[in-house]
């Protein structure tokens, strides 16, 4: 009975965890993937998931772009994969810096009524510095959500 009993509890712990990691709970932001390797899998690997948007070089205004896409819906975190580097976020030909991320504050607010989780940042440099310990706390501001760096 006791064997039982720990297998069920350890196939529920596995699959609560799975589900925690469900896509469909999640949306997907993909910068541009030219000359990146990593980024041509990462569009590889999302092109065909429902909930991901892809920022193309004639966005003048992906954060604009992402909110559209979000439409309104609910998810649980939101991934972004974009080229970093220390205290930038770029999006393309937008290069978001603690600088001038105030320009997309009114944007940036509106990602707390689709997104219920957090914002991973998949970049392993992007908060490295203090200028990125700057972009992140303006983001946190601004967005009204919890930012992570995830690799």
């Amino acid at each position: 009975m006791k064997k039982v009993l720990f297998t069920a509890i350890i196939l529920l712990i596995t699959l609560t965890k799975m589900s925690g990691q469900s896509t469909d709970k999640d949306f997907v932001l993909v910068g541009q993937v030219s000359g990146d390797p990593n980024m041509v899998q990462v569009e590889m690997r999302y092109s065909k998931v429902p909930n991901t948007c892809f920022v193309t070089d004639t966005d003048l205004n992906p954060i604009s772009k992402l909110v559209s896409a979000l439409n309104g819906n609910r998810f649980e975190n939101l991934h972004v994969f974009v080229r970093t580097s220390p205290g930038e976020l770029i999006l393309n030909k937008v290069v978001i810096t603690a600088d001038n991320v105030g320009k997309y504050a009114a944007e940036l607010a509106e990602l707390k009524k689709s997104v219920t989780g957090i914002v991973i940042i998949h970049s392993m440099k992007v908060f490295q510095s203090e200028s990125g310990a700057q972009l992140k706390t303006k983001l946190e501001q601004l967005t009204g959500l919890i930012i992570k760096e995830s690799i």
